[in-house]
């Protein structure tokens, strides 16, 4: 019984923290964010917490993110901007290594960048004194022909000053 209490416990207490603070890899003055189901509401308070340099949220994998409307934005600005590519990959049987995928890799991470999702992101980063410069992806892919999926990082900079830079993928706001 002591076992099942305390493994119940832990679950709960890592489902509480949402954001998950993690040292860089390489530099001890700087962290990492990875996202753990949480509400962007609760971005600014971790980073106001944080007296190091942040200097990247890891999203997860996009189909488990909890934005309903992510996969209806990067089809649509997809649909609208790469008719043809994305009509070639939902044509195709598609994993990250199926030719007819892989010319939207570039334009999938266009597209997140276009979203609402990321947009709000921004706007806490923003009002934190960072910035989105970017989005990295890994395993990009599309799941039963019609949802697509990768896992996500965001890079993110300070602002030298409160003027904000756009990122040279795409308008963030």
């Amino acid at each position: 019984m002591r076992a099942i209490f305390s493994v119940l416990i832990l679950i709960y207490s890592l489902s509480v923290q949402a954001w998950e603070v993690r040292d860089h890899y390489k530099d001890e003055s700087k962290y990492n964010l990875l996202l753990r189901g949480g509400q962007i509401s609760d971005l600014g308070k971790i980073i106001g917490e944080e007296s190091r340099k942040l200097s990247g949220i890891n999203l997860g994998r996009v189909i488990q993110l909890n934005s309903g409307s992510l996969q209806v934005e990067v089809q649509g600005y997809l649909s609208e901007h790469y008719p043809n590519e994305l009509k070639a990959a939902y044509t195709s049987a598609g994993n990250m290594h199926n030719p007819k995928v892989k010319p939207l890799r570039k334009p999938f991470q266009e597209a997140l960048l276009n979203c609402s999702y990321i947009k709000s992101i921004a706007k806490v980063l923003r009002d934190h004194n960072y910035e989105v410069v970017g989005v990295s992806t890994e395993k990009f892919m599309l799941i039963n022909g019609k949802h697509f999926d990768a896992m996500v990082w965001l890079e993110i900079e300070q602002l030298t000053s409160k003027a904000s830079r756009t990122p040279q993928a795409a308008p963030l706001l």
